[in-house]
């Protein structure tokens, strides 16, 4: 079992989902006295987040993220943009409508308005997004369904929440990412500033914007269940005569 140092930082999280960074720590192989080869694969993880699930062994995180790269980051950045701009283009104005009773409702004329990222050669994943109306703190919100991997994958998000993420992911470097990595690292390390107990650690932090470091092993991620195979790099938005993939 390959088992390597590793760091996580919490981007993002509500009740149903978590965007994470992961690295192993970088290693550096010194090729023939002449150059440095670096290996590091940083990640980000859209994770579907449920408790019941957390326990359950069997699931791992292939089942229950889409994993962004820096091969992938801008289809995913121009998927959230996509799903955003439902809710300022002109010809969408009557996707949400307020009923007799002052609600305000999901126009259904659009049930088939929809965003993916369907599985390609580098991305085993799917996500998925269909415009609707969410609930927050008891009231009626426009909003979107936003599917990770699988249909049961279900997260309700207001427009708030996707122009949050959609500023996250379109701001953020790998790169800049890695290099805070490991000046962190140095400084804690060198000012005896490591935590060991995870009770101090979650009573004297708050749970976004932090930095975990421990041990992982690696583990091989599961298949995309869906049989969808998309091998260009577009996003279809389809329109309301266009079938969705998970329409039966």
């Amino acid at each position: 079992m390959n088992i390597g140092k590793s760091v996580k930082r919490i981007l993002y999280k509500n009740s149903s989902l978590q965007i994470e960074f992961f690295s192993f720590l970088p290693k550096t192989l010194l090729s023939y006295d002449t150059h440095y080869l670096i290996n590091y694969n940083p990640v980000v993880y859209i994770k579907y987040i449920n408790n019941s699930l957390m326990k359950d062994k069997k699931t791992t995180v292939g089942e229950n993220a889409y994993k962004m790269s820096p091969k992938n980051q801008g289809r995913i950045v121009k998927f959230f943009k996509t799903v955003l701009d439902w809710f300022s283009d002109p010809d969408l104005k009557d996707l949400f409508l307020i009923n007799d009773n002052n609600e305000l409702i999901f126009n259904a004329d659009y049930n088939h308005l929809h965003a993916i990222i369907s599985k390609t050669k580098y991305d085993a994943g799917l996500l998925k997004a269909m415009p609707n109306i969410v609930m927050f703190e008891d009231e009626r919100c426009e909003g979107v369904y936003l599917y990770i991997n699988q249909f049961t994958n279900s997260v309700n998000m207001t427009k708030e929440e996707i122009e949050s993420i959609y500023f996250i992911l379109s701001n953020f470097s790998f790169t800049s990412e890695i290099s805070s990595m490991i000046n962190i690292l140095d400084y804690v390390e060198k000012n005896n500033l490591i935590i060991t107990d995870m009770n101090e650690w979650t009573r004297i932090t708050s749970p976004l914007n932090t930095y975990t470091y421990s041990n992982f092993s690696k583990s091989n991620t599961t298949s995309n269940p869906f049989s969808v195979n998309n091998n260009d790099n577009s996003i279809p938005v389809y329109n309301k005569t266009t079938k969705s993939p998970f329409d039966k």
